[in-house]
């Protein structure tokens, strides 16, 4: 048995390295707290995850960079639908934009969105910022 699995199946039965590195991650899980909001009838995370009505969790990813979800068999822009869910845009009928701070078109952590106007947008694109 590997020592990872002797950490997740039960810590309080291995060496104290083991324990030790089993607190390490749990106080590391905790500091990255997740938040799930509806999104028509699925939800939506602050780390840019998707679950489906159906329970469903996933991070979705698209070739172009940009992630779409499924919802009530349309596609949404994950990004935008984010926004929407945690309140920086109105609806997905906004004509604001969300921004990806980073410039990582798949990144789609609410930390990692901002509103923007299309002209701010277009400046960001071209200058990389």
């Amino acid at each position: 048995m590997a020592p990872e699995e002797r950490v997740h199946q039960d810590p309080t039965t291995t060496s104290p390295f083991f324990l030790f590195l089993w607190e390490k991650k749990q106080k590391k899980m905790e500091s990255v707290a997740e938040e799930w909001r509806p999104f028509l009838t699925a939800h939506v995370s602050s780390m840019g995850r998707y679950g489906s009505c159906m329970g469903v969790v996933s991070n979705p990813t698209a070739a172009d960079g940009y992630s779409i979800i499924e919802v009530d068999g349309k596609a949404y822009p994950t990004h935008r639908a984010i926004g929407v869910a945690f309140g920086l845009l109105k609806g997905m009928d906004d004509p604001l934009e969300i921004d990806h701070i980073d410039g990582n078109l798949s990144d789609n952590r609410l930390a990692n969105l901002q509103v923007v106007t299309a002209l701010q947008n277009m400046h960001s694109y071209a200058t990389g910022d």
